[in-house]
């Protein structure tokens, strides 16, 4: 009798301990619900990403359609999830404009023939006639002075008018580099092909070099990355050159 007595005496308290642990809702995943921002280069999910501050999270971005004018940055254990098809993450039109001088790789600013369009937090690729992959660059607009971008960080590499360079607002929508547990769920990715006529209308490619820029400007761009999924997410005419929507 005595023993029955203490397994049942042990037994709550191994309940009330599971129910009342301070770790129980220290060790709860945030949830946080993306309002939507016009005024802001991803439309408001950056910020909501932001916000967990790099630590695991899910991200919910609710029915609707968000204009990208820079890739949206994922982090390790990061859920990121919409609601399917009415879940719409598009681009701009197609902005471009040869480069009117040359650019070494330490530049920090880029003179073009014409800035009409651009604005602070695009987005851009930097490219010419015979770049692919990695060679092409890509930054961020700081500052629009006439015809000239002031970007986020260097070229990283030297660009010449006399070989084609150009510039153009073209990114992945998603992108991330060296992380793990991420999840993309329930996401329709739109590049409106009909407003994007690619970088070649911008400036020629070289024979022989593919049309498109290539798995760098992927709607989905994960490099280095493990035990992560994509799942039930849709892309449409992303103006990439066919098969290469996204890349892992």
């Amino acid at each position: 009798m005595h023993s029955h007595r203490t397994t049942i005496v042990l037994l709550v308290m191994i309940a009330v301990w599971a129910i009342t642990s301070p770790t129980s809702a220290a060790d709860a995943v945030p949830s946080i619900t993306v309002t939507l921002n016009p005024q802001s280069p991803t439309a408001g999910i950056q910020e909501a990403i932001d916000s967990l501050a790099g630590k695991p999270g899910v991200v919910t971005i609710p029915a609707g359609t968000y204009l990208l004018r820079r890739s949206i940055r994922v982090h390790s254990g990061l859920t990121l999830q919409g609601t399917g098809d009415d879940t719409i993450l598009t681009r701009p039109k197609q902005l471009g404009s040869k480069l009117s001088a040359p650019a070494g790789k330490d530049d920090r600013s880029l003179h073009v023939e014409n800035s009409a369009g651009f604005q602070p937090g695009d987005e851009i690729g930097i490219y010419d006639q015979t770049t692919v992959g990695w060679e092409h660059g890509h930054v961020t607009v700081k500052e629009v002075r006439g015809n000239e971008l002031a970007l986020d960080r260097r070229v990283g590499r030297a660009f010449d008018p006399a070989n084609g360079a150009a510039v153009i607002n073209y990114f992945p929508a998603i992108t991330g580099t060296g992380i793990d547990n991420v999840v993309l769920s329930g996401l329709t990715i739109d590049g409106h092909a009909d407003e994007n006529r690619g970088p070649a209308a911008v400036a020629p490619r070289a024979p022989k070099t593919p049309a498109e820029l290539g798995f760098t400007f992927a709607a989905i761009n994960l490099v280095d990355i493990t035990h992560s999924r994509i799942e039930n997410c849709h892309i449409r005419s992303h103006g990439l050159r066919p098969g290469s929507g996204g890349t892992l």
